[in-house]
């Protein structure tokens, strides 16, 4: 028994199993076993022996695992519980954010990408139905069922659980299966491509992003036969927002979602770039902070 308010994540033995079978991307087991390592880094990175959940995703802003059993029928998965809920929920009551408010937002979404691209992980399936909001406001990333290690040109051996995966020289990963939602979903993925573990995550912060400043999905699919993506992602984007969405942004919130949606994934800003962009000059402000 505890005191605590907690989420159990309830999965039975037999879907999973079943997903096995039909190579579903997806896996409960993955998910619990890439969270407990999560959760080991970042104790270890910060040179203790244990943190608690809670103050792990305090400084991660990524969902950390409280506990696991299991029984003959059902896996659980027990992390806490956050009180702001989903923040695809909060925006369809909202319909969208403000400016300032996206920065607030995408600033701590960011933060959690880093923590996991130091830890050397992909997350493969980054939405806004996948971040949580706690009491205070800030994002956390949830559902790892998806995730991946990024692969280096180093050997595994020579990697220390401490490293900073960041500063090693990363590979492109073998192409996959489809898997996550269809309008977050980045072109090499739809087109089952190599890819860069980093860029398809931050590809999808870049549709997160025009899904919070316009309460609306950019394209339906990230194919050449949807107009909206072929122009958008070709340099046309603020052309189209403007003209065919009559949507009314800044110019540098049109320039920095540009940059974060071309077509060439070398073309794309990375996490860094995407920080230091002008956009994020602008005010913050906590769209919880009533």
């Amino acid at each position: 028994m505890t005191s605590e308010e907690c989420a159990i994540k309830e999965m039975s033995w037999e879907k999973i199993l079943r997903g096995r079978e039909r190579n579903f991307t997806e896996d409960p087991q993955n998910e619990i076993a890439v969270m407990q390592y999560l959760k080991e880094y970042h104790a270890t990175s910060a040179g203790q022996t244990e943190t608690s959940a809670e103050q792990a995703m305090r400084e991660t802003k990524v969902m950390m695992p409280l506990n696991c059993f299991y029984d003959q029928s059902f896996l659980y998965n027990i992390m806490p519980f956050c009180k702001g809920g989903e923040l695809f929920n909060i925006l369809e009551q909202r319909e969208k954010f403000t400016e300032p408010e996206c920065r607030f937002l995408v600033k701590n979404i960011l933060d959690g990408l880093e923590f996991l691209q130091r830890a050397g992980v992909s997350h493969k399936d980054m939405s806004l139905e996948n971040l949580m909001i706690d009491e205070d406001g800030n994002t956390l990333i949830i559902d790892m069922g998806m995730c991946i290690k990024i692969p280096y040109t180093e050997p595994e051996s020579e990697l220390m659980l401490t490293d900073d995966r960041r500063r090693r020289t990363r590979r492109l990963i073998t192409p996959r299966p489809r898997c996550g939602k269809w309008y977050y979903m980045s072109p090499e993925i739809y087109n089952m491509q190599a890819f860069d573990g980093y860029s398809v995550d931050l590809w999808a912060v870049g549709v997160i992003l025009i899904m919070m400043l316009t309460g609306a999905q950019p394209w339906e699919l990230p194919d050449d036969k949807d107009t909206a993506f072929r122009y958008m992602c070709r340099g046309h984007l603020a052309t189209v927002m403007r003209d065919h969405w009559h949507c009314h942004l800044s110019e540098d919130a049109l320039d920095l979602l540009q940059k974060m949606l071309f077509l060439n994934p070398r073309q794309r800003l990375s996490l860094d770039q995407i920080r230091s962009h002008c956009w994020f000059d602008g005010s913050l402000l906590n769209p919880y902070d009533l």
